[in-house]
């Protein structure tokens, strides 16, 4: 009988909203909820039966992406949308090395001012560049996050938080009304 809250997302839009359901069944491995429209869906707990599990396979799965592979056009894209050449922004990150700290978790609205962030952007990756002779890390979600793993994201975005160095937030006019980006601050 809890509320489970799911996230709905229009792909053409790339607006969406939070949904409440009610938890009606409980196994090992998966649970249902049902809706609002009364639709029973099942999910996968992936197994995990402990928080030692997930936060191994966050770590395990842990990506970051380079400076040098962000973009313009990565600013703008929405999942599943090629960045450039058929590659998608999952394609542009790599695994975080073993020890190695992320720079900056990045948390932006994609719908607004991308010139203006991606400019803000650059100058934060030059003025990085002169005081430590490298250019910055990120951990951006549409690059770092499984497109075929999303269910799994709210529970991993603690490991990604805690896995960089900074929080940059992307401030723009829509900031504050989208869920997703105060999850990731109150994260």
């Amino acid at each position: 009988g809890q509320t489970w809250w799911d996230y709905h997302e229009d792909p053409n839009t790339g607006t969406g909203k939070w949904c409440a359901g009610t938890v009606v069944e409980v196994h090992d491995d998966c649970f249902a909820v049902r809706d609002a429209n009364k639709d029973v869906v099942w999910l996968s707990t992936g197994g995990r039966s402990t928080a030692d599990e997930l936060l191994m396979e966050g770590m395990r799965e842990l990506r970051c992406i380079e400076w040098t592979k962000m973009s313009l056009r990565l600013m703008q894209c929405y999942p599943g949308d090629e960045v450039s050449d058929g590659a998608t922004p999952i394609d542009l990150s790599r695994p975080v090395r073993p020890g190695e700290v992320i720079d900056y978790f990045l948390s932006h609205v994609v719908q607004d001012e991308a010139e203006l962030k991606w400019r803000a952007l650059e100058d934060l990756a030059k003025t990085f560049y002169r005081a430590h002779g490298r250019y910055p890390t990120f951990w951006y979600d549409l690059a770092c996050l499984d497109p075929a793993a999303t269910s799994d994201a709210l529970c991993k975005l603690p490991i990604a938080v805690m896995s960089c160095n900074r929080f940059l937030v992307l401030l723009s006019p829509s900031y504050q009304y989208r869920l997703w980006c105060i999850w990731e601050i109150f994260t």
